[in-house]
């Protein structure tokens, strides 16, 4: 039992939580994945490059679409318009995708890339934030394990869609509701925890539900300071 603890010191339990979220990393950006894409995800694609899905009305079968038509739809003003045509929702993934593509060319690699770094950015911020509920314990490995391995997470980080970044921004936001609450309680964490549910929320609609879980438990915990 000595020989146990010895091992699990703050400092050796620190270095291999690193290491966990090290390969948890690693396993979300480079696993190579054979998936098939679907309509959602074209979806996906086609806004970002300023598409509604009505666009192809706009053209009679004498006209020619040439690279300089298509230039003129791909802009960001054209990816805020086909957004709020469809239904005003997934507009920071589908500007985020325009230009990550603009910069990195289109491939469905690069299509992807971007929900995998996104899903390797919300590993950090799930880190952050079992640092605050774990204190740096050993279960912080496991919580990795378990988050990294959730099919839900797994999946989104394969898909052309904004709910990886939506759960990054709600992951975001939960740590700094936190602070806000049970820690020093600034009003910097305060702003954050309000900045980042907006985010989430223009990342994908459904965030809204966790956000009012956060706005309950502020208002509830503390409704006198406000």
């Amino acid at each position: 039992m000595a020989g146990l603890s010895a091992f699990f010191t703050p400092g050796r339990v620190k270095n291999i939580n690193l290491v966990c979220l090290f390969l948890a990393i690693c396993w979300v950006v480079f696993l190579p994945l054979k998936k098939e894409i679907w309509y959602d995800e074209t979806v996906s694609v086609i806004f970002s490059k300023g598409f509604t899905l009505y666009s192809s009305a706009d053209y009679t079968g004498q006209q020619s679409v040439t690279s300089t038509t298509l230039a003129r739809l791909n802009t960001p003003a054209k990816v805020f318009n086909a957004t709020v045509t469809d239904n005003g929702n997934s507009y920071l993934y589908y500007i985020s995708l325009h230009w990550f593509t603009s910069i990195f060319g289109n491939s469905q690699y690069v299509y992807l890339l971007l929900s995998r770094l996104c899903g390797a950015a919300t590993l950090i911020a799930f880190f952050m934030l079992c640092g605050l509920f774990l204190q740096q314990s050993i279960f912080t490995s496991l919580a990795l394990l378990l988050f990294t391995s959730d099919k839900i997470f797994w999946g989104g980080c394969n898909e052309i869609r904004g709910y990886i970044l939506g759960i990054l921004f709600i992951t975001l936001s939960g740590a700094y509701c936190y602070k806000f609450l049970f820690k020093q309680g600034k009003p910097i964490y305060l702003m954050l925890t309000g900045i980042f549910a907006v985010g989430a929320v223009l990342s994908h609609y459904f965030s809204v539900y966790a956000i009012l879980v956060f706005i309950v438990y502020i208002i509830l915990i503390k409704k006198k300071e406000l």
